[in-house]
């Protein structure tokens, strides 16, 4: 399982999250952006772990993109 996080939960991410969480053998494991109203609507609609602080999210999740 490959796991994908996102850093910038903007337009680009609304993009690219729907195709991402389509791909077999992806996990969207994390979104972080500084923008907390921003990641937490993207966190609740999609059920993705969100952070604030992109260290953190590195440290926790360890994604592979």
């Amino acid at each position: 399982m490959t796991k994908i996080a996102i850093i910038g939960c903007g337009q680009m991410a609304r993009v690219h999250i729907p195709y991402i969480l389509k791909i077999k053998g992806v996990q969207l494991a994390a979104l972080c952006d500084k923008n907390e109203i921003r990641s937490t609507e993207l966190s609740e609609k999609y059920k993705i772990p969100f952070f604030t602080d992109t260290a953190k999210m590195l440290n926790d999740t360890k994604p592979d993109v």
